[in-house]
């Protein structure tokens, strides 16, 4: 506030000094225009120079009315003055001194026809009054202008209080939030719209942070089980490998009629391995190895391994598929992991027993693999939600299929269900493979 109190200060004295030398300059201009017409139209022969007119002209202009000879010596001085009239009056100086007082003059020539004896007239008037009605105005607008310097400054130190006391608060606040402090809310009360606006977009600031530190928390304990997961998928695949080594050495010792068993323990042990190489291979570098692939063979081996226990569960799992659809470049492994999750995902969303069906076949553009169920359903909506993070619930499975059907250029999406309740199917671009081969 102390250099714009200077600068207040410092305008209303340039203003004050500039106004009284404007008044002095304009009072001072009319006075002197107003006795040099008086002279002129006293001078001009039109009037008779008595003593009278003379003496009313002065009464009326405040002024004081000499006529001089042409020696320049007066001959009548209408009215008297205070003191002996300065030598000189006729050499044509406009400012002079009487009886020690500012005087101002206006010389003129007489006619001929005014008076014979008279040369010369000529008008004096004092500046003393002028002078001090000038120091009166200019005391006036002095007081006027410290006036107006007192409420300019006033309302400068309201107007910055209303400013700097918000922005204080606003400077604590993010102080705050610097130390850690994330529970934080400004109203700004009676401050001006843009600091309001400052501290509404401070508090968002603050919320959008708080989400973002949850988010991150989240996804570092997800980060978190995942890698343990992995570790966990890695030291139980060794120990699969061997069980499923000696069970299929044990299938070659057993008759015939004892092997349905064994087959069906080594297909679990099959849909271990699948489930387990996902999660060892999840957040590692995807690499694909396309081969043509056979998209109803691979239907057909992969509901074969989910067949015992879909019967357990009391789920009716059948296949739909379309013979004329042609072997596509795929990764075969990656594919029947994705299908394996869909399965996977079906199956959970049963309450208890229920239908499933896995179905292929061509529209033209893509050829697709499909899974339907007849649980409770799966909108777009949410499959949407789901994939983004924003249902964080569950949806792990799905959103692997949707990261390996990326990278196969495929797409996952929610439709209308056959079995009256969740679809969700696998859009493979129809690029048929140069060479034909099952490889599922």
């Amino acid at each position: 506030m102390l250099p714009l109190t200077a600068v207040f200060v410092a305008a209303a004295l340039i203003g004050w000094w500039a106004g009284s030398r404007l008044l002095a300059t304009a009072l001072e201009a009319r006075q002197r225009a107003l006795i040099e017409r008086t002279a002129e139209l006293l001078a001009s022969g039109r009037f008779p120079l008595t003593p009278e007119l003379l003496e009313r002209v002065a009464l009326l202009i405040d002024a004081h009315v000499l006529l001089l000879d042409a020696a320049g010596r007066p001959l009548m001085v209408t009215p008297a003055l205070s003191g002996d009239p300065p030598a000189g009056l006729d050499s044509g100086e406009t400012r002079m001194k009487i009886a020690g007082e500012p005087q101002l003059a206006a010389t003129r020539p007489i006619a001929a026809a005014a008076d014979p004896r008279a040369a010369r007239l000529v008008v004096v008037t004092s500046l003393s009054d002028l002078h001090q009605a000038v120091g009166q105005a200019a005391l006036a607008l002095g007081v006027a202008a410290l006036l107006a310097t007192f409420l300019l400054s006033w309302l400068a130190h309201r107007l910055a209080a209303g400013i700097t006391r918000p922005l204080q608060d606003l400077a604590v606040m993010a102080g705050r939030i610097a130390a850690g402090e994330r529970e934080l809310r400004t109203p700004a009360p009676g401050a001006p719209r843009e600091v309001v606006a400052l501290a509404d977009g401070l508090n968002d600031m603050v919320q959008r942070l708080r989400q973002y530190e949850a988010e991150a928390a989240r996804q570092a304990r997800l980060a978190g089980l995942g890698a343990m997961a992995a570790r966990v998928a890695h030291e139980v695949r060794n120990p699969l490998t061997a069980i499923r080594m000696q069970l299929q050495l044990l299938e070659e010792d057993l008759p015939a009629e004892r092997r349905a068993g064994v087959a069906a323990l080594l297909d679990e042990t099959r849909r271990l391995a699948l489930l387990v190489d996902g999660i060892v291979d999840h957040g590692r570098p995807l690499t694909l190895r396309p081969r043509p692939t056979d998209l109803n063979l691979l239907a057909d081996v992969v509901c074969a391994l989910f067949a015992p226990q879909m019967r357990h569960r009391r789920i009716q799992l059948s296949r739909r598929t379309d013979a004329a659809l042609p072997a596509l470049d795929l990764d075969p492994d990656r594919t029947r992991q994705m299908l394996v999750n869909l399965l996977v995902n079906a199956r959970d969303a049963l309450p208890g027993s229920g239908r499933i069906l896995v179905r292929t076949a061509s529209d033209g553009d893509a050829a697709i693999l499909a899974v339907h169920d007849s649980g409770p359903g799966l909108s777009p909506q949410r499959l949407d939600a789901i994939l983004s993070g924003r249902e964080q619930a569950s949806g792990y499975g799905l959103c692997m299929t949707a990261e390996l059907a990326t990278a196969q250029q495929a797409a996952l999406r929610a439709v209308p269900g056959i079995l009256r309740g969740a679809a969700l199917e696998l859009r493979f671009p129809l690029r048929p493979s140069p060479a034909t081969g099952q490889h599922p």
